[in-house]
């Protein structure tokens, strides 16, 4: 077993000019390395040349760090970083709406069965999805960050193919090493709709 040591950079930013886009570009995004070593070294016995297939770390965003001092709260500039976001907020909306009317529900069913007055029942009601919203806001947060900074940081595999059938073929190998994701790319680094 041959070390993939020196074939790839970690945690390094490489400048465009340097990645060669091929006319099918196929990455998978990995966990860990171990398994991306293990889908490179597939899609070299697959026939790709050594060349073809770069294995690199990804950050939050992909794009390069811009100098100078940025102000410490700003609005999302890229279009990446507000989809990230938005998607967050998403997860924390439905899931404090969800834990909301749960939580309402349980109130009101609660002080009906105690046999509660009138003004208990809807106080009552009203503290317990009041307690949803904080309670579903926050784990929506939580969890929307983690699933987006799954879905971003990671290990990415690229196969530059020249034919779309080895491209095709690289979709099949990657997929078979249950990335977190698959995405391809044509030359320019346009996306090519899944098949």
């Amino acid at each position: 077993m041959s070390s993939d040591e020196g074939r790839w950079r970690w945690s390094e930013v490489i400048p465009p000019e340097e990645i060669d886009l091929a006319p099918f570009n196929v990455m998978a995004v990995f966990a860990a390395l171990p398994a991306a070593q293990e889908a490179a070294r597939s899609l070299r016995a697959a026939g790709l040349a050594e060349g073809r297939v770069t294995i690199q770390s990804r950050t939050m965003t992909d794009d390069p760090p811009k100098g100078g001092v940025e102000p410490a709260l700003r609005v999302p500039a890229r279009g990446r970083d507000a989809e990230v976001a938005g998607r967050v907020f998403t997860r924390v909306v439905l899931l404090a709406g969800v834990i909301a009317v749960v939580g309402a529900a349980l109130g009101l069913v609660i002080t009906l069965v105690l046999g509660a007055s009138t003004a208990m029942v809807v106080t009552a009601t009203v503290v317990a999805a009041v307690a949803g919203v904080v309670i579903g806001a926050v784990w929506g947060g939580a969890a929307g960050s983690m699933t987006e900074a799954q879905r971003e940081e990671g290990v990415v595999v690229a196969a530059h193919c020249d034919h779309p059938a080895m491209a095709g073929r690289a979709v099949e190998i990657l997929r078979a090493a249950r990335p977190l994701r698959i995405d391809q790319y044509d030359r320019q680094g346009r996306p090519i709709p899944q098949t």
